[in-house]
């Protein structure tokens, strides 16, 4: 009888009990995604990171920046994967970096030795570094030899020294080792021994494939700099000689895409930087180069003929905007001030001119656009416009609404306007912006209601962007 009853009492238990297996094999084995190829996962991975130029970190963006959003989201995350094992791992956490940005990281000057160190450590501890940037603050001292004793703070300057021991020396050795993009757009006051050790520096970039340089004023006994994987450049001359200094020390094989901001810049454009650059280039961009005359305009058209045979797309502003003679041309972006009547009208009457042209000088181009001047204030974003927000992401009859640096832009296929252009009272288009309903509170472009992903695209049905004609071109006013 006992034994019956011992027997009942253990059928129970076994069928009251919990099958532990299944949990096991769930703990144990690695989740179903991570068991695609890893060319699947990091096409997917890629696609769903936010957009670089929305990242940007400076205070200026306001609460609602996208790069707060990330930097909240990725640290939840680290703090789950930490709660998992408080154990030391032989992971070298530096490999995973590779980008590096520093904009507007001011120093005190009571920090300076421990920062200079542990900027040299990171630098040094990031062997996969494919891309750094550095933008010092504006309102600050540039170097810590330029401290008075009023100041507390400074911008600096250690990336241009290669001392032994020091931000510059390791930032030397990534660029012989790897590293593909260097940003130094703003404009810096360096000595000239700083200026030569820089030079020293950027002749040791192996991989460099995108350099973007504010406004260095070189010295004139400077050697040649030989960059062979140099493919997009961005320069600030300061002077002719700066500008002479590009065109006839510089040896570049393979560049393709050439920025000149010439703010500040008051010299004439030398024929030798297109007769020595200008055979490979496909991209040409003058940025901020609204105060030379239409003499000099004329010159550079000649020379771009003759000296760039396969240039596809040119961004000019509206002062030099004419009938291009170049056959190989497929984009025009103008610079102009779309809240102006007169430049508006220049534009568009261009547009017209050029895309009803199937024959001739123009029978390759197929886009004409606005860029609106509005931009401009943010320099090391707006340079970049013409080649981030390329006409072939919009189709005719089609808007698109991006968010920048906290800003928001509107794309047609005519042009990139800012929104509070198209909010002003002054258009002089009949591509009527009252048509459509900005700011209100679902409106993509609202501040509050801007989409995860900071884009959108609207299929817009109006006979204001919809002409008879073959091209869709918009509306011109009656002169």
């Amino acid at each position: 009888m006992q034994d019956n009853d011992q027997q009942n009492v253990d059928e129970l238990m076994k069928s009251l009990s919990v099958d532990e297996t299944p949990v096991r094999s769930i703990e144990t084995s690695s989740p179903t995604c991570m068991r695609l190829p890893p060319e699947i996962l990091s096409h997917i991975f890629e696609s769903v990171q936010f957009p670089s130029r929305q990242l940007d970190p400076p205070f200026g963006c306001g609460p609602g920046s996208l790069w707060k959003r990330t930097s909240w989201m990725k640290s939840v995350v680290l703090v789950l994967a930490l709660s998992r094992t408080l154990g030391m791992t032989q992971y070298h956490v530096g490999t995973l970096i590779w980008t590096i940005r520093m904009d507007s990281c001011v120093v005190w000057r009571h920090f300076a030795e421990v920062v200079r160190e542990d900027v040299g450590f990171i630098l040094d501890h990031c062997p996969n570094l494919r891309a750094f940037t550095f933008q010092p603050h504006p309102t600050f001292v540039y170097s810590q030899a330029s401290l008075s004793d009023d100041d507390d703070a400074f911008d600096p300057a250690w990336f241009f020294h290669t001392q032994l021991v020091s931000p510059g020396s390791a930032l030397r050795n990534r660029l012989s080792h790897g590293l593909q993009s260097l940003d130094i757009s703003a404009a810096v006051k360096l000595r000239i021994e700083q200026l030569k050790s820089f030079q020293q520096m950027l002749s040791a970039a192996t991989t460099l494939t995108s350099l973007s340089l504010g406004a260095f004023s070189w010295p004139a006994d400077l050697p040649n700099l030989y960059l062979p994987t140099l493919m997009d450049l961005q320069y600030c001359p300061d002077s002719a000689r700066s500008l002479a200094y590009l065109a006839d020390a510089w040896h570049l094989p393979n560049l393709k895409l050439l920025t000149l901001n010439l703010l500040g810049y008051s010299a004439e454009i030398s024929g030798r930087l297109l007769e020595r650059h200008g055979a490979t280039l496909s991209y040409l961009h003058f940025y901020n180069a609204f105060g030379f005359p239409n003499s000099m305009w004329e010159r550079v058209w000649e020379q771009i003929k003759l000296f760039c045979p396969i240039l596809e797309h040119l961004v000019v502003p509206v002062v030099g905007a004419t009938l291009m003679p170049s056959p190989t041309l497929r984009i025009l972006d103008v610079w102009a001030n779309y809240c102006d009547c007169d430049e508006q009208r220049q534009v568009f009457k261009l547009r017209n001119a050029l895309l009803a042209e199937k024959e001739g000088s123009a029978q390759r181009l197929r886009s004409v656009r606005l860029i609106d001047c509005a931009f401009n204030r943010v320099t090391h974003i707006s340079a970049r416009l013409p080649l981030i927000y390329h006409p072939d992401i919009v189709r005719e009859g089609e808007v698109r609404y991006h968010g920048m640096l906290g800003d928001r832009l509107v794309q047609f296929s005519w042009g990139i306007i800012a929104r509070y252009s198209l909010l002003r009272e002054s258009t002089c288009l009949d591509v009527a912006t009252n048509s459509f309903d900005f700011g209100e509170p679902d409106d993509p472009l609202s501040n509050d209601e801007l989409n995860p992903d900071g884009e959108d695209v609207i299929e817009v049905q109006t006979a204001a962007l919809v002409q008879a004609n073959d091209e869709n071109l918009p509306t011109m006013p009656e002169a």
